[in-house]
């Protein structure tokens, strides 16, 4: 689970055993009573910023896809969790988000695990697992940026993470793969956030995010066929 370097002060779990609990953990973390008492847990939190900085990324996207979908979920509300988050050092946490979210940015990013014994099983394993993982941590990011305080390092492009949130943004519109609609809107939701910031509109004007948004208006049709078509129309507006 850990990368090579990292120096386990006692035995760990298989990896497969971890992704049950997180699973666990995620799933219970969806009710009202257990996110709550689950959100003002100080060790929780330190135990997630610990993980997602020695775990290895590529080898485990789902397990990783579990845990910040669950930290996730405990942002939701008036917990205490997202608070917490918000008073440890913004430059180490924000780099360690964006480059998770740059390891699954676009399918060119499974290429460098591929080899001539890889089945195409494994290869759809792959992508779906580096969809999982993307739009997990677009959402994570979302609910973020509700805290005021996270929210202005985000517009301040600390780490530049919101520069990559933009850019990701403006691929994934141009190139259309069959993905970019789910996460257009994942995307947007970080963006709409950030936008109350004047430091992040003025980012995002540079970086030509307007015109992104007018070429989403000429590619989708004037009567949205999915609920994803409708809420990026929606965010978008």
């Amino acid at each position: 689970m850990y990368k090579r370097n990292v120096n386990a002060e006692g035995a760990t779990l298989d990896a497969k055993a971890i992704f049950t609990i997180l699973q666990i953990l995620e799933n219970g973390s969806m009710v009202d009573a257990v996110r709550s008492n689950l959100s003002e847990k100080k060790k929780i939190k330190d135990l997630f910023l610990v993980v997602i900085r020695a775990i290895n990324i590529e080898e485990n996207r789902a397990t990783v896809a579990s845990l910040v979908q669950f930290v996730s979920n405990l942002c939701y509300g008036q917990g205490m969790f997202r608070r917490m988050l918000a008073t440890e050092s913004h430059s180490e946490f924000i780099k360690t988000l964006k480059e998770i979210l740059l390891s699954v940015k676009d399918v060119q990013t499974n290429e460098g695990r591929l080899s001539m014994d890889t089945t195409p099983d494994q290869i759809h394993k792959m992508e779906q697992d580096r969809i999982l993982l993307k739009g997990t941590m677009l959402n994570f990011l979302g609910n973020l940026s509700v805290d005021a305080t996270l929210r202005q390092s985000l517009a301040q492009d600390v780490g530049g993470l919101l520069s990559a949130v933009g850019t990701m943004f403006t691929d994934d519109v141009k190139n259309k793969r069959f993905d970019w609609v789910e996460s257009a809107v994942r995307e947007m939701h970080v963006i709409c956030n950030c936008s109350i910031e004047t430091a992040a509109a003025e980012l995002l004007a540079r970086q030509g995010q307007v015109a992104t948004v007018s070429s989403i208006f000429k590619t989708l049709k004037l009567k949205p066929e999915s609920k994803d078509e409708r809420d990026l129309i929606c965010r978008c507006l």
